[in-house]
């Protein structure tokens, strides 16, 4: 929760905002990436497809050669890029919030691993306009594994990793990921979960996965109810409407980089322990899944 006085400032800055601004683009995209060159073009390219006219991309200190797919797209007008400054993941949502996100009439956080889209098979900005009059809507994941990729694929990620849970287990899924207990125990990829696409002029903080507050009406999801984000076992949900194909492993030897390198939206950016991932992994290839 906002203390009384965060909330008023944030919320003056929200009015600035929107008195300030001029909506440019129909759908945009926030992302930090680090050293991840080899899948940006076809996460860019899919994504543009899919209707994003504009992308923030924050870069975390990589160190490959990130500049040779981004620079044609900076070129054109169609990715703002910045450093992270060694911000956490959530500061850096804000920060796009109260700059240039405002310019765009939708927002999604997302990550470079999660690729977003309708199973409808119409473009996102389409999409959005049944939700013109909510703040945000929270689009539920689908984890995908390793598919069998000890090492990483020539080819893309798409067409590559067509492994996941499954809706299903997904809704059964009860794995322990030790919240409470040691950092370094804790496993990501909760199969209940999922990213949001925001009306920026109407998000007063923003968190990693849904907003922290709002200026008026109320978060839903695909089918208008409450969101739930990491919810017990059984409680069920839908992705007919939005989906995230979140390719949270990719190859075995991709998986054991990104563990051991630790999160960004981790302060002290501790690594975790490959060995509960791989377990996390191995749960996740359970059916072919090609809806995207």
């Amino acid at each position: 929760m906002l203390s009384g006085g965060k909330r008023f400032l944030l919320t003056t800055h929200l009015i600035w905002r929107r008195l300030s601004t001029r909506q440019r683009w129909a759908f945009g995209v926030c992302a930090v990436f680090k050293d991840e060159s080899r899948h940006l073009r076809e996460w860019l390219e899919f994504h543009s497809l899919m209707g994003v006219e504009h992308f923030f991309l924050y870069d975390d200190n990589s160190t490959d050669d990130f500049m040779t797919v981004l620079q044609p797209w900076i070129d054109k007008g169609q990715v703002t890029l910045r450093p992270s400054k060694g911000r956490t993941q959530k500061a850096i949502y804000n920060h796009c919030l109260r700059h240039g996100g405002s310019r765009c009439r939708w927002l999604a956080f997302i990550d470079l691993d999660e690729f977003l889209f309708s199973p409808e098979a119409v473009t996102l900005p389409i999409v959005m306009e049944r939700y013109a009059s909510v703040p945000a809507v929270f689009v539920h994941w689908i984890l995908f594994g390793s598919g069998g990729h000890v090492q990483a694929p020539d080819g893309g990620t798409i067409d590559s990793y067509t492994k996941s849970m499954g809706l299903d287990a997904s809704i059964s899924d009860d794995f322990d990921h030790k919240v409470g207990g040691p950092r370094s125990q804790y496993v990501t990829a909760w199969a209940r979960d999922g990213k949001s696409i925001v009306d920026p002029r109407a998000v007063i903080e923003m968190g990693i996965h849904l907003p922290y507050a709002v200026s008026h009406g109320s978060l839903v999801t695909e089918t208008f109810g409450k969101p739930h984000g990491k919810s017990p076992a059984g409680t069920p949900f839908t992705c007919d409407v939005l989906r995230i194909n979140h390719y949270w492993s990719r190859s075995i030897e991709e998986l054991t980089v990104k563990i051991l390198r630790g999160e960004i939206a981790s302060k002290t950016r501790e690594a975790l322990s490959l060995e509960r991932s791989l377990e996390r992994e191995s749960l996740l290839n359970q059916m072919e899944d090609r809806v995207i």
